[in-house]
């Protein structure tokens, strides 16, 4: 993966994991911030290129890590498409799920790259 692309997946997992993000975003009708679960989903899995280089085989950032993200993508997968209304899909136990999960996937991956992993192309 590019340095461009593992940015992008970065910045994905940052705004699942916030809270406050989705109330601004998901729950906005108009304004420079409107998003969706759907949107953040496709961002974070089909524009970055994870998805495929997960369902690749291939590591991505490391075998624990990779098995972190497919699981956050099993269990985002069924929240964002299925209709629930958005105050209970942010409120809701299994979104704090993600949250606390999408957090713990950004920090193995900063310090993934502190470690020295990462400082170049992955899988290209």
């Amino acid at each position: 993966m590019r340095e461009t692309q593992i940015h992008q997946i970065k910045a994905s997992l940052a705004d699942f994991a916030d809270k406050d993000f989705h109330s601004q975003t998901w729950a906005a009708k108009d304004g420079p911030l409107v998003s969706s679960p759907m949107e953040d989903f496709s961002r974070l899995y089909d524009d970055s290129g994870l998805g495929d280089a997960l369902d690749s085989g291939e590591t991505v950032f490391s075998p624990q890590l990779d098995e972190q993200l497919t699981l956050l993508e099993q269990l985002l997968g069924p929240l964002v498409e299925n209709e629930i209304p958005i105050s209970d899909l942010i409120e809701g136990q299994p979104m704090k799920q993600v949250r606390e999960l999408s957090a713990r996937i950004l920090f193995g991956i900063v310090r993934h790259q502190a470690d020295g992993h990462g400082k170049h192309d992955v899988g290209d």
